[in-house]
């Protein structure tokens, strides 16, 4: 099942970006409207394992294979990318927000697999930090919807530091099975 998951992860994201960009206004600098790269952060990395699943890789390894195989994806989409790490190396979180605002119009996709205790926990969620944000953020729940078997899980604002202080964040989570998936994206303003 681990497949499927990932593949609907890469499909939900490949359909999910270039729908909802917009390049009609490029003097606009909320990269809610519009974006030009794609800064791709495989979550935890290095010293940091992230969750860890009864049978399988760590989330650190799992996140790595998602944005690797996503970044190649966008690229053949035509979209410009940056990675935050290509392989298993610890990268603080104020770096990749670095990383990530050091890009004109970038809307940064943090890519998790958490566990959970409960059964049953599956879909897509997707979060916002600020009221700009909003309207990107209900435009990625929408296209994920239209993945066949997606649950979900609405759209909630959180207070997360890579989401107050980047522009955007995508990050899947996952039951410790996979047997769903959960997809969190917020956008911001950034110059």
């Amino acid at each position: 099942m681990p497949g499927f998951v990932n593949r609907i992860v890469t499909i939900g994201f490949v359909a999910l970006l270039p729908a909802c960009a917009s390049m009609r206004h490029p003097a606009v600098k909320n990269t809610s409207k519009t974006f030009s790269m794609v800064v791709v952060d495989a979550g935890h990395g290095g010293k940091d394992s992230g969750a860890y699943r009864r049978y399988g890789p760590p989330e650190k390894m799992v996140t790595l294979d998602v944005a690797q195989r996503l970044n190649s994806k966008l690229r053949e989409s035509q979209l410009k990318t940056v990675m935050t790490r290509s392989s298993d190396v610890f990268i603080p979180l104020d770096e990749r927000v670095t990383i990530e605002n050091s890009q004109k119009n970038a809307v940064f996709v943090s890519i998790h697999f958490n566990d959970s205790r409960r059964r049953g926990i599956r879909g897509f969620e997707t979060y916002y930090h600020s009221g700009a944000s909003f309207d990107l953020a209900n435009r990625i729940q929408e296209k994920l919807m239209t993945i066949p078997h997606s649950a979900n899980r609405g759209i909630h604002t959180a207070n997360f530091r890579v989401l107050r202080n980047a522009a955007v964040r995508v990050r899947c989570l996952s039951r410790v099975d996979s047997s769903g998936c959960t997809i969190a994206a917020s956008s911001g303003i950034s110059s």
